[in-house]
């Protein structure tokens, strides 16, 4: 998770270029509870790159486990994972370290941990083009939104798939092939991809109309 200033206000509407979800609408009131957990864990260990690297390889645990059939295991390291990374941001403010170094870590940190959860998905039996297709899509969006906010447009909350909610869809289609219904979670798969090419799309109009507007 980005290691920015901790704010409470609420996400900003994205009108006719995309709506944000129920994890993105909740962050300011989920924000106040990782923040303390923050706290807590800033005491252990003060240093938010110990928890950005330990959340990198529990995701890559998660295809290993898969690998060996243990799928219930690799949803568990998967939700351990991105629990890991959604505090690393909160450790930083509780330790006065943010800084654009940590943010750059934990940028390229989350690429790799998507990589690793798509990588688990594909030993659940899941369709490896669907699987190749929403990582590009993934990784893509989030690129979108780094150059996006080089030159001072907003991205939050525009389109429908952020992270958060990619992370919890990955789990529910990992669970589906955990539970033996491949077909079910391909069907779930494929409607994610949609929504993810949707995201996309809308978030490079958005960036395309702010660069236009400007010339």
């Amino acid at each position: 998770m980005r290691r920015t200033q901790y704010t409470t206000d609420p996400v900003q509407r994205a009108g006719p270029w995309g709506v944000a979800l129920t994890l993105e609408r909740l962050r300011g009131k989920v924000a106040p509870v990782t923040e303390k957990v923050g706290e807590v864990l800033a005491r252990i260990s003060p240093n938010p790159n110990t928890y950005t690297l330990l959340g990198l390889a529990l995701a890559w645990l998660a295809p290993l486990a898969s690998m060996r059939g243990l799928h219930w295991a690799g949803i568990l390291l998967v939700a351990a994972s991105a629990l890991v990374d959604a505090l690393d941001g909160a450790v930083a403010r509780a330790a006065g370290k943010v800084s654009r170094r940590g943010e750059f870590l934990d940028s390229v940190t989350d690429r790799l941990s998507d990589t690793a959860y798509y990588t688990a998905l594909s030993y659940a039996g899941l369709a490896p083009p669907l699987l190749l297709v929403a990582l590009g899509f993934s990784v893509s969006i989030s690129y979108t939104r780094a150059k996006g906010e080089l030159v001072g447009v907003s991205m939050r909350g525009v389109g429908i798939m952020e992270r958060g909610d990619r992370v919890v869809w990955i789990l529910l289609v990992y669970a589906l092939a955990a539970a033996g219904m491949v077909y079910y979670g391909n069907l779930l798969l494929g409607v994610g991809v949609l929504l993810l090419a949707y995201t996309l799309v809308v978030r490079v109009a958005r960036v395309w109309k702010a660069i236009r507007e400007e010339v």
